[in-house]
């Protein structure tokens, strides 16, 4: 018995002793393996500093910003379907979305600022004109024009955006003072001269005790832009009138904004022209009828080219001044229109410098930006408005810093330089940088932009009214469909050759025919030159016609089985934004 106890209590010293040995070796192996991992973490980290290092030397910092990965958020994913509001602000780094914060805020504050100034008069506004709603989508508008964009390029763009801002809130303290459905019988009214879009406004420097005033401007020209839908109601309106549905959008929506009295009632007469198409001829003589006022109809010469009717286009200048003269009582001021031109020429160099870059391996200017900033400067900018001049000279020296820095200005890559070509459509007014985020195609110019770009001659009288007399025969959407085809095809390939595009983007803008007239030529010589030409078919101010969705998805199926090419951003491919603004 004494013999099984003492096995016993040996196998249990043995059983002691197992499970100690058991538990130093677990933990044995426990350390070797936690200095293994160690060891691991160790080697990986050293690879990380290196990798790090090497990148801080060699590359600069908007580079490293791409390298790290800020820049591979998919765009589409940001909004929420159809309607395309963010659902949370685009994260672009630290400093880059603060930035872009910093400038929300502060178009925000230039909104508020000018309803601030005489609220009553702002809620008369929002309640008596329906396009006064449409501004409420300005910080989504500028947020569209931004999307995806860092460094420089998200600056000079906020930068240029604002001052369009600016000048909006500037027409909305003007018809508060000034429009008599808002403020009644007023002084100011009588000191108003309305005048075309196409007008050459800074002809109307020289009366400086009035103020000129661009009657379609706010109601429909920037609005549609804000907006999608803006025209619709209007275009339908002048349909009911008895307009055919047929004709160009544009001029049909100006005569819907008259027959529903949405132009803002001030002024002492309407300056009108002939210009950009017939649609402008016609729909000037029904703004004259409902606006009740004397009206001056200025006719600029089809084939603007041509020396021998440049006398008649200085003729058709001096018989509106003196028209004015007789109205308004005051004689010319040819001081005041000396230093209108002046900053007019400054605001042209300026231009033409973004243009130069864009020439370059190394754009600076393209997206959206390049056209809508063009079209605010090139319908009242410096001349009207000195606070332009700064804006310029600051956006010149950091394109200028940024290329000589070599910064890329695109999201992820630039794969083919185009031209944009023909009217684009105001309803979609994101359209180029959706070109840039979504294929990689940059617009370099397009034929909005390029136009309006004659350097004026302050020597004299007569050499000023000369060269103001050839520059608004120039303006936009006038310059390239008219006086002749090749001015639209043969500048075209121009362009082509300046910009050194492999791509041209064509608008077929449904209702312009002189432009559908030369589809065919366009196409062959195309071909002939190796240039790859994609059609997007719009309706320039109406989307019930095409739809933004239709536009991209021409794009889309040329780039897919022409060019067999893979999105840069496939979230951007196809999305709904029918009832997006």
């Amino acid at each position: 018995m004494e013999d099984i106890r003492g096995i016993i209590r040996d196998l249990g010293e043995i059983r002691e002793k197992a499970c100690d040995l058991t538990e130093k070796m677990a933990s044995k192996a426990r350390e070797e393996g936690i200095a293994d991992d160690l060891r691991a973490v160790k080697e990986k980290t050293g690879d990380i500093k290196a990798k790090f290092k090497t990148l801080k030397e060699d590359a600069s910092k908007w580079e490293i910003r791409k390298k790290l990965g800020f820049t591979e958020v998919p765009l589409g994913e940001l909004r929420y379907e159809k309607s395309r509001i963010l659902k949370h602000r685009e994260w672009r780094g630290a400093e880059d979305t603060a930035y872009d914060f910093y400038y929300w805020l502060l178009n925000w504050h230039e909104l508020l600022k000018s309803a601030k100034t005489n609220p009553e008069a702002m809620k008369k506004m929002i309640l008596r004109y329906r396009w006064m709603g449409d501004y409420l989508a300005i910080p989504n508008f500028v947020d569209r024009n931004t999307e995806g964009m860092r460094g420089t390029a998200l600056r000079t763009a906020h930068i240029s955006y604002n001052m369009m801002i600016k000048n909006f809130a500037s027409g909305f303290k003007f018809i508060q003072m000034a429009d008599r459905h808002i403020a009644g019988d007023n002084p100011i009214a009588k000191r108003v001269i309305l005048h075309d879009n196409t007008f050459p406004y800074m002809l109307l420097a020289g009366f400086p005790q009035f103020l000129a005033m661009p009657l379609q401007s706010l109601p429909l020209f920037s609005s549609t832009l804000m907006n999608q839908h803006a025209a619709e109601p209007y275009i339908a309106a002048a349909e009911s009138f008895g307009i055919p549905a047929d004709v160009c959008p544009l001029p049909e929506a100006e005569v819907g904004v008259a027959i529903n009295d949405d132009y803002a009632d001030m002024g002492i007469c309407y300056l009108a022209t002939n210009m950009a198409c017939d649609g402008s001829v016609i729909n000037s003589q029904l703004l004259s009828r409902r606006l009740k006022l004397p009206t001056f109809v200025l006719g600029s010469p089809l084939r603007y080219k041509e020396e021998d009717v440049q006398k008649l286009a200085v003729n058709e200048l001096r018989d509106c001044i003196a028209f004015l003269e007789d109205l308004t009582g005051q004689k010319f001021n040819w001081d005041t229109l000396r230093a209108a031109c002046e900053r007019h020429n400054l605001q042209t160099q300026y231009e033409m410098n973004k243009w130069e870059t864009n020439m370059t391996d190394c754009p600076q200017f393209t997206g959206s930006v390049l056209w809508l900033f063009r079209m605010f400067t090139a319908v009242g900018g410096a001349p009207k408005d000195p606070r332009y001049v700064p804006v310029e000279q600051k956006v010149d020296a950091m394109i200028k810093r940024a290329h000589k820095r070599k910064e890329s200005n695109v999201r992820k890559e630039r794969r083919h330089r185009a031209v944009i070509w023909s009217c684009p459509a105001n309803y979609y007014a994101d359209f180029n940088l959706w070109l840039e985020n979504c294929w990689g195609i940059s617009g370099l110019i397009d034929m909005e932009s390029h136009a309006y770009t004659i350097p004026i001659d302050t020597s004299n009288e007569e050499t000023m009214l000369k060269d103001i007399a050839k520059c608004y025969q120039q303006i936009a959407m006038r310059k390239h469909t008219n006086g002749g085809y090749h001015n639209a095809l043969d500048e075209l390939w121009e362009l082509v050759d300046r910009y050194s595009c492999d791509m041209v983007i064509m608008y077929n803008q449904m209702s312009c025919r002189g432009m559908a007239g030369l589809e065919g030529i366009f196409q062959e010589e195309a071909r002939k030159r190796g240039v790859k030409m994609c059609w997007v078919t719009q309706d320039l101010y109406d989307p019930q016609t095409v739809s933004r969705r239709q536009m991209r998805e021409d794009v889309n199926k040329f780039m897919m089985t022409v060019m067999k090419e893979e999105p840069l951003d496939p979230s951007l491919v196809d999305f709904d934004d029918s009832i997006a603004w």
